[in-house]
């Protein structure tokens, strides 16, 4: 990464750089280097808006919103999601944003949210880049809602992706086994939870993500 902004500035060019600051910022973010991040996302806001691009605020609020939360700081994670969900209408920010409420406590309001995303993918949407990202989302959401309908639910769209990492251009959510676990524990299956939470623990250790 260092090398690739090395590059981005010897070749003059601004979107190389910016680009490469959100692989920086994904990267702070599994490594648990929440200053940096801060640091990075508002580097990435600056330069995107100098070059014209239409979604910089979009990365800085995907990061930092997700940041935000994982800090225990839900309310600030709210504050900036909220205003996202209608400008980018990506099923990510309103399941960070449920998950925000979630955190916060405001129940009704975050199981509201949840079940019409619930019904948006039933109905097939939220079939691009940004999907697991966003069904770890909810399953946190479910998670702490102990919603057992939604984590039944959430159960079946996760377990095809029991193996992958759920990521994004800029945020890091992480492998997809804790997700799983905490969904048996929901549905009171904490046997077979035991599993995926270890699995969990030891790809995190291999690859270094304290995030």
């Amino acid at each position: 990464l260092a090398a690739c902004a090395r590059v981005a500035e010897e070749l003059g060019q601004p979107l190389l750089r910016w680009r490469t600051i959100h692989l920086q910022t994904h990267r702070a973010i599994a490594a648990g280097r929440f200053d940096d991040v801060e640091r990075l996302a508002v580097e990435g806001l600056h330069l995107g808006e100098a070059i014209g691009q239409p979604d910089a605020r979009a990365f800085l609020t995907g990061s930092l919103g997700l940041v935000r939360i994982l800090q225990g700081r839900p309310e600030d994670a709210a504050e900036l999601l909220s205003p996202a969900v209608q400008r980018f209408p990506v099923m990510w920010y309103a399941a960070a944003l449920a998950w925000a409420r979630a955190e916060e406590g405001r129940v009704d309001e975050a199981a509201a949210m949840l079940a019409d995303l619930r019904a948006d993918l039933a109905a097939g949407l939220a079939r691009d880049y940004l999907r697991l990202a966003s069904l770890c989302a909810l399953t946190r959401t479910a998670h702490r809602l102990a919603d057992t309908a939604a984590a039944h639910d959430l159960h079946g769209l996760l377990l095809p992706h029991g193996a992958g990492m759920a990521v994004a251009q800029n945020v890091w959510i992480g492998p997809v086994p804790p997700d799983l676990a905490l969904l048996e524990t929901v549905l009171g299956r904490y046997a077979a939870a035991d599993e995926p939470f270890a699995t969990a623990v030891d790809i995190q250790d291999r690859i270094g993500a304290r995030g």
